[in-house]
């Protein structure tokens, strides 16, 4: 910290951020702002700037980086020292001040780049920042961010149509848990079958299920926690750390009009939906895809029933993917949907305390 400050004090130009949205505007040739690996990213940038200062040259930098974080953090400091960031890439470009009135600005996205993550301080992000040098020193305006969509071809793969399966018992009752198959797309309905076997005659409490999305990060510890774009993704090991955040983002009860099961090692059989707001899921993206960040999803299944007073819970957890274009056989039409946070704001918002979904195709029902 005293080594920034002294290098603050011996700096010829200071820095100052009094360049607001409204004097440096970001006109994006694709008006969504949603992008694929590989397209060209390119606008206008807008100088409205009316003030004192002479401008002499502006600077715009199109940065990807990836951050993981071990811990959750309300101070700066605290984040920098839990966080690793791997730099994607930082492209430059830099216009005259007579000229910067109205500037033409293009880049390309690199083929590899993975899709946007928002997480709990854990992200991939993909942004623009603007320096404008006066003859009064250096100015600073607000970065402005862009979607970067992906995700799994689930057509490509046949392991996506295996069925999936879980089971779990407590005390007085067992659960076994089928789905059809263990890949899906966003708007695709979840059809469970669940068989219930209770050693004695029981009230129906509850019985439904949630997908919830897995969202990890993994960090180096010890001395040598810095990684560079080349590592290889990190292995789970003693010197990593994971960072997880389970999250519901769908869910669906049993809704039939049975109300007691079991009895005399009976087994009972039911089936039902989970339904889900098609702007809910964030598709999958296996470990090891990017160096730091990945996301997976379970089926998760409850069953609570009620016998002699005495309440009992179990659970169990069928792992599946979530992909961006559907197996073999799924034949709804694709379009694209605009995702939105929790709290219905678009995801450009304080990037602390707002999480947001990514904008992706999504399966529109017939």
């Amino acid at each position: 910290m005293l080594i920034f400050l002294l290098f603050l004090v011996f700096i010829p130009n200071i820095i100052h951020c009094d360049f607001d949205s409204d004097q440096i505007k970001y006109i994006l040739d694709n008006k969504e702002e949603i992008y694929k690996p590989g397209d060209v990213v390119s606008g206008t940038l807008e100088n409205h700037y009316e003030g004192d200062l002479e401008i002499k040259k502006i600077k715009i930098d199109f940065i990807g980086e990836i951050r993981s974080t071990n811990k959750t953090c309300e101070t700066t400091d605290c984040e920098l020292l839990a966080s690793t960031i791997i730099p994607l890439f930082h492209e430059t470009k830099e216009f005259a001040g007579k000229s910067s009135k109205s500037s033409k600005f293009s880049f390309k996205l690199p083929k590899n780049s993975p899709m946007s993550i928002e997480n709990f301080g854990n992200w991939v992000r993909y942004y623009f920042n603007v320096t404008i040098m006066t003859n009064k020193g250096i100015e600073l305006a607000p970065e402005k961010r862009i979607m970067v969509t992906g995700g799994l071809d689930l057509s490509k793969d046949r392991k996506y149509e295996t069925p999936g399966s879980c089971k779990n018992s407590g005390k007085t009752i067992s659960i076994q848990a089928e789905i059809a198959k263990n890949g899906f797309v966003s708007g695709e309905d979840f059809k469970v079958k669940l068989t219930i076997e209770a050693k004695q005659k029981s009230k129906i409490m509850l019985i439904g299920g949630s997908i919830f999305a897995l969202k990890s990060a993994i960090t180096k510890t010890g001395k040598n926690n810095k990684m560079k774009l080349t590592d290889k993704p990190l292995e789970i090991s003693k010197n990593t750390r994971i960072f997880t955040n389970r999250q519901d983002t769908a869910s669906g009860l049993y809704q039939g009009s049975q109300k007691t099961f079991g009895g005399a090692g009976k087994k009972d059989e039911i089936e039902f939906v989970i339904d889900h707001d098609v702007n809910a899921i964030i598709p999958s993206v296996p470990f090891g895809t990017i160096p730091i960040v990945f996301v997976n999803h379970v089926v998760n299944i409850v069953v609570e029933l009620e016998h002699d007073d005495i309440f009992e819970r179990v659970t169990c957890d069928i792992p599946i993917t979530i992909g961006v274009v559907p197996t073999k056989g799924v034949t709804f039409k694709t379009k694209p949907v605009n995702m939105r946070s929790a709290d219905g704001e678009e995801f450009f918002f304080d990037r602390e305390i707002i999480e947001f979904y990514a904008k992706y195709p999504h399966i529109e029902k017939p």
